[in-house]
C-alpha cells in the first residue's frame, strides 16, 4: 500500500517535540537553508510510523517549512513514491529509519541525486554512497555492546537481570562532494559537529 500526504507547517501542531527527527530536520535546513518543502519517506510496515510522522509535523511547524510524506512497504514502491514527492515540489529528503531503506540505500541515494535533493539518513553508509548527511546511532558501537550482553548471558547471567540501555553515542557524517554537486556551502556549525567528512 502506498500513501502520500502533505502537511502545511502553519496547520501542524505547535508542540516543539520531535526528538531525533527534529534534529535531523534542523541539520538539513542548516545545510540547505533555501528548502521550504521537505519530503519524509516512511516505511508503511513500521508500527511506529504514525508517531514518527506526527513528530515530523511538530518539527516542521516549529521551523516553518512544509512537509510532504510518502509511505512505502516494498522496494518497487520507492521510485513511484519519490516521483510523486518530486511532482509535489519536494526540495530535500529525510529517510525515517527503516531496515527497508537501509537495504535500498544505494538506489535511494541515486534517486535523490537525480532529483537534486539533499538527503539525510540515519545510516553512515549512505554518506559514502552519496547522501549529503547522516545522523544516527553508532551501529558499530551497538554491535559491540550487544556482544557484551551475549557474553554475560553465556556466562550465566539471566537476561532479566541485565539493565536496559539506550544508545548514547550519535554520529554524524557529511559528504562535501555531494554538497558541491548540489551547489551547497555547508556552514561551519555542521562541519564542526561531523564525526567524519568525505571530501
Amino acid at each position: 500500500m502506498q500513501a502520500f500526504a502533505v502537511s502545511r507547517g502553519s496547520e501542524a501542531s505547535l508542540d516543539v517535540g520531535g526528538g531525533q527527527i527534529g534534529k535531523v530536520l534542523e541539520l538539513l535546513l542548516a545545510a540547505a537553508p533555501r528548502i521550504k518543502r521537505v519530503a519524509f519517506l516512511l516505511d508503511s510496515t513500521n508500527l511506529a510510523r504514525t508517531a514518527l510522522a506526527e513528530a515530523a509535523r511538530r518539527s516542521v511547524a516549529k521551523l516553518k517549512v512544509d512537509a510532504l510524506f510518502a509511505e512505502v512497504g516494498k522496494p518497487e514502491e520507492i521510485a513511484p513514491a519519490l516521483a510523486r514527492l518530486a511532482k509535489a515540489g519536494a526540495q530535500g529528503l529525510i529517510l525515517v529509519p527503516s531496515p527497508l531503506f537501509s537495504a535500498e540505500r544505494k538506489r535511494l541515494v541515486q534517486l535523490a541525486r537525480e532529483y537534486r535533493w539533499p538527503m539525510i539518513s540515519n545510516r553512515q553508509e549512505s554518506v559514502a554512497d552519496g547522501a549529503l548527511l547522516s545522523y544516527g546511532i553508532d551501529a558499530a558501537a551497538q554491535f559491540r555492546r550487544a556482544a557484551f550482553y551475549v557474553d554475560r548471558i553465556l556466562k550465566g547471567t539471566r537476561p532479566g537481570d541485565l539493565p536496559i540501555e539506550q544508545p548514547t553515542h550519535i554520529v554524524m557524517e557529511v559528504n562535501l562532494r555531494t554538497a558541491k554537486a548540489l551547489g551547497l556551502t555547508l556552514p561551519q556549525s555542521i562541519l564542526i559537529q561531523a564525526t567524519k567528512v568525505i571530501e
